[in-house]
Order: structure tokens, then C-alpha cells, then sequence
């Protein structure tokens, strides 16, 4: 995990204590992203969130991911979900999106 902190997108950070228990482990992702648009000014997420409004479903089609897109080899979503109630359908989607929206970014990213 250490070894490809530098290049690394963590996605669905509502809270960053995840962002926080790697920094405290002095491992620190490139990107930390939420799909939330309003951050608390002076609050810990937005001092560790580099990327608002990022679906990880649509991460392929996300302007601002493609910006830094270089720099990214790894992807983690340390929770995923929908914010909403899920059931077996629903999670299998979102994590089905997910799969395919990364391998799609993540293979845009590699040097032909």
C-alpha cells in the first residue's frame, strides 16, 4: 500500500478518516476524492479532499480526473456505496459501475 501511495486515487471519502488513518501511517495518496459538493471550510476534508463531485462510476468521464490521470496507476474505494439504502441489486451495480468505469479510466492512462 505504501509503495503506490504516489500514484494513487482513493474514492467515496464522505469523512477522510480514511485519508487520516493513512496519513497517520505517513502513507499519503496522491488523491483523496468525494462525491459530495459542499466541504466544511477549515474542516479536515477539506485539507485532504483534492476532488469534489467524482462518481466512481463515471471516473472515465470525470474532466478533472483526466487532468490528473498521469499520475494514477491504483484505485481504492475503502467503503463503497450509494449514500442510500442498498440491496443485493443495487451494491452489485454500483460495484459493477465502479469495475468498468476504472478499468476504463486506468487503461486511457497507459502509454501506447
Amino acid at each position: 500500500f505504501r509503495n503506490k501511495a504516489k500514484s494513487m486515487l482513493l474514492f467515496g471519502e464522505q469523512d477522510f478518516s480514511f485519508t487520516d488513518a493513512l496519513h497517520s501511517l505517513r502513507i499519503h495518496p496522491s488523491h483523496a476524492t468525494t462525491n459530495y459538493s459542499k466541504i466544511e471550510s477549515g474542516s479536515i476534508a477539506e485539507r485532504r479532499c483534492t476532488l469534489k463531485n467524482v462518481d466512481a462510476t463515471r471516473c472515465h468521464t470525470n474532466i478533472n480526473l483526466k487532468a490528473v490521470s498521469e499520475h494514477i496507476t491504483t484505485c481504492v474505494w475503502n467503503f463503497p456505496h450509494t449514500g442510500n439504502e442498498e440491496d443485493d441489486v443495487i451494491h452489485t451495480s454500483l460495484l459493477s459501475g465502479a469495475f468498468l468505469s476504472v478499468a476504463l479510466y486506468l487503461r486511457a492512462n497507459i502509454k501506447h
